[in-house]
């Protein structure tokens, strides 16, 4: 999963070598959460059933990453969304799209509540690092890509949506 990780590092830095450095932690969190069994009920599919009789727990790719991400911006200035209470404005922002990706915590609820802070926060925030399960190009082209665009146009501002499947990280935009 993790193979690809050092050009991805390498192209954000190109652009935010802070966020790439956010990257990296976040990533290096991700491998150092202890693989102890969690108490949870057994899956239904096959290979997750057959992992845990076998006494291997199953990982889940979502918690793992909140842990990381929790961990990260635990007494940090940074802004996470979706997140708890409204917070000031900060220089970097977190956002989570851990759903399909037309649903409220997927893409697009994310997207837009991360576009309300940039208009919001505009003379503040300068990187934004985008988490997504879900990933559509067509639609991001047709509804989202000049909203992205408007906010990277600043040569200070940098957007990285990264797509994360059990495969691995991929850079889906980045400007």
């Amino acid at each position: 999963m993790f193979k690809n990780i050092k050009d991805i590092l390498n192209r954000v830095a190109e652009h935010s070598p802070s966020m790439a450095g956010l990257l990296d932690d976040i990533i290096k969190g991700i491998l150092d959460i202890p693989k102890e069994p969690r108490v949870e009920p057994l899956k239904s599919d096959f290979d997750g059933l057959k992992e845990q009789l076998s006494g291997h727990p199953k990982r889940i790719l979502t918690d793992d990453i909140q842990t990381s991400i929790d961990r990260v911006t635990d007494h940090s200035d940074i802004n996470v969304i979706p997140g708890g209470l409204p917070s000031a404005c900060h220089p970097i922002c977190i956002s989570k799209a851990f759903n399909k990706w037309k649903s409220k915590v997927g893409f697009t609820g994310i997207a837009e509540k991360t576009i309300a802070y940039w208009l919001n926060c505009a003379e503040v925030n300068k990187d934004t690092l985008f988490f997504t399960f879900a990933w559509d190009e067509i639609e991001f082209n047709q509804k989202f890509k000049s909203k992205f665009n408007a906010q990277t146009n600043n040569p200070n501002k940098t957007v990285c949506v990264v797509l994360v499947t059990s495969e691995g990280f991929s850079i889906q935009y980045l400007r």
